[in-house]
């Protein structure tokens, strides 16, 4: 038995030039390993710090290649064996620094 539910969270990273933020999203974008750029989530039990299944968003993939932030993109959330355990909605916003933080193409 299923059960819908609806939360808000939101968090935000510095990503001013220099920063940590930008360090690290800027690493992870302009990396030759594909799952450098994967944002993962992780949803975990009520009461427990269990995990119930994980979905992610790759940036390069789905905000660089798109040209689009993320606006309610649906995850699917599957669990360790891969099974499908639900879907999470999630935005993000970072198309335009990403964009400044792409290393020149050669």
């Amino acid at each position: 038995v299923g059960v819908a539910g609806t939360m808000r969270f939101d968090h935000s990273i510095d990503v001013r030039q220099g920063s940590a933020g930008w360090n690290a999203v800027a690493g992870a974008i302009n990396s030759k390993d594909e799952e450098a750029s994967d944002v993962c989530f992780t949803v975990l039990a009520e009461d427990t710090p269990t995990s119930l299944g994980e979905g992610f968003v790759n940036l390069k993939k789905d905000l660089l290649a798109t040209e689009q932030d993320l606006q309610l993109y649906e995850l699917e959330i599957l669990d360790d064996h891969n099974s499908l355990q639900g879907h999470l909605r999630v935005s993000i916003h970072a198309l335009s620094a990403m964009r400044a933080m792409q290393a020149p193409q050669v």
